[in-house]
Parts: C-alpha cells; sequence; structure tokens
C-alpha cells in the first residue's frame, strides 16, 4: 500500500549501485512510492527497467536542460521519437520531464534561446500525450513564467523550488505545483521556508531529489526517499499542521497529478 511519495529521485545513478534493491525493497515495505526523473539520453532505458521491475516506482521521459545543446537540439525530434515508444509502451511512465532552464553557470543569450527552442518541443510534445510535466528551472523563473504563458492547457510541478513568493504565486496562479526538496530543511533557508508557508497544500509536493541535497540531519551524504519524512516535518512546522497530514496530502496530490492509482 502506497503510503508516501518521493516524486523526484534519481534511483537509477551510479550513488546506488552498490545497494540498489535492497534500498528499493525497504521503500517497498515501508510503502514509499518514487517517480524516477530521467536526466540524460542514457536513463532512459534504465528508468523503463526500474519501474517495470518495481512496483511503486514510475518514470519519466526528459532531458536536464544543461543536457540541451545545438546538437542536442537538432536530434531532439529522434529522441522525442525514442520517448514517445517508451510512453506507449509502458504505462508506467507518467511525465514529461525534467525539462526547463537553468541559467545558473550559463546566462548567455545563446545558451537562453537554445534551452527555449528545446523546451517549447518538450512542452508540445507534454501536450500531445497529454502527460503532466515536471521543470527544472534555476536562474531562469522570469523566462519561464513568461513562456509557460504560450501553453495553458499544460500541467505539471516545478521542481526543487527556489524562487520567490511573487513567482510561486504566479505559477500557481497558471495550475502549476510547487515542491521542495532538502534544502528547505537547511538552516539557512528562512527565506524558502517563507515561499513554502506560501504555498497551499493543495498544491504542495514532497521530493528528496536523490542522490542529492540530503535534508539537515544527514547533510553531506548520499539522499534516498527516506528523506521526504524530515522534508515533511519542516513543512508541517511552515503550514503549523501535523507532518502527517503533510505525508498524506502531498501522496494525494502527487497521485492526482500523475495519475497513479496504486
Amino acid at each position: 500500500m502506497l503510503k508516501a511519495l518521493d516524486t523526484h529521485a534519481q534511483l537509477d545513478f551510479p550513488q546506488f549501485d552498490s545497494d540498489r534493491a535492497q534500498l528499493i525493497d525497504s521503500l517497498s515495505q515501508a510503502g514509499v512510492g518514487v517517480i524516477n526523473i530521467a536526466t540524460d539520453v542514457e536513463s532512459l532505458d534504465r528508468i523503463d527497467e526500474l519501474t517495470r521491475k518495481n512496483p511503486l516506482i514510475w518514470g519519466t521521459v526528459g532531458l536536464h536542460p544543461t543536457e540541451v545543446d545545438s546538437q542536442t537540439l537538432i536530434n531532439l525530434p529522434d529522441f522525442l521519437n525514442r520517448c514517445k515508444n517508451i510512453v506507449e509502451n509502458n504505462s508506467k511512465i507518467v511525465a514529461v520531464g525534467e525539462v526547463g532552464l537553468d541559467y545558473h553557470h550559463d546566462s548567455s543569450t545563446e545558451t537562453a534561446k537554445i534551452q527555449q527552442a528545446a523546451l517549447r518541443q518538450f512542452l508540445t510534445f507534454a501536450q500531445e500525450l497529454k502527460l503532466p510535466v515536471v521543470f527544472h528551472c534555476r536562474s531562469a523563473y522570469g523566462d519561464l513564467i513568461t513562456l509557460l504563458g504560450e501553453y495553458v492547457e499544460l500541467n505539471g510541478v516545478i521542481h526543487c523550488f527556489g524562487g520567490t513568493v511573487s513567482q510561486a504565486e504566479a505559477l500557481l496562479k497558471m495550475g502549476y505545483h510547487i515542491s521542495f526538496a532538502g534544502n528547505i530543511t537547511y538552516k539557512s533557508s528562512d527565506e524558502l521556508r517563507e515561499v513554502a508557508g506560501s504555498v497551499p497544500l493543495e498544491r504542495l509536493l514532497l521530493e528528496t531529489d536523490c542522490p542529492f541535497l540530503a535534508p539537515q540531519s544527514r547533510r553531506g551524504t548520499r539522499n534516498d526517499p527516506t528523506g521526504i519524512f524530515e522534508i515533511a516535518e519542516t513543512l508541517a512546522a511552515v503550514h503549523n499542521v501535523e507532518a502527517d497530514e503533510i505525508v498524506a496530502k502531498t501522496l494525494a496530490n502527487g497521485q492526482k497529478l500523475f495519475q497513479i492509482n496504486e
């Protein structure tokens, strides 16, 4: 029985090679579901296999924006055809992602132009297949909000949100969900907790972004999907509710958004 949902994890990453099977087994026994997120070309086959073998793991298809360059753009139609084939043959692929914009390390006009062109193709693809979208956004919220104004039929989640209250409000008005990761538990994250307090419970999702961003009690170590419970405690304090309510509400939100019937 599904009791909690980590909506953004990368269990296919090499950090889990030594104990992946044991970890997934323990998560399954605890009722912790996972949406494993595609990040690059190679991740598609790994995720396809993971989701087929494990009842409480679902997956996505997409490319992290930092994986996108001019050559990627040329090859993107072929990549999207491959994604479509996986979606059509695996009912546990539940979203397009992670896709988006990332200007953190390269804010050049050329990079922005290429990433936006790729994102538009992914969003058109998501519309055609009627799938939600998992967005990555870093140092690019203004452009993302502007671009999403062109795609009013889409829904999805802004993962590991790092924007402002006003940016969160703009995305919420468009109908998007917002997800917070382990960095919300850090002592220096007062502003992020303020943003989280402005997000209605009906639009919240939990995620770990594991193996990265371990919560405060485990900071600096490999993260895993059990980290969502510490994140839930922080969000519960922000919203003045019990942690169990956060876990249950985010599970219901995730099941609805990603059409998970488990």
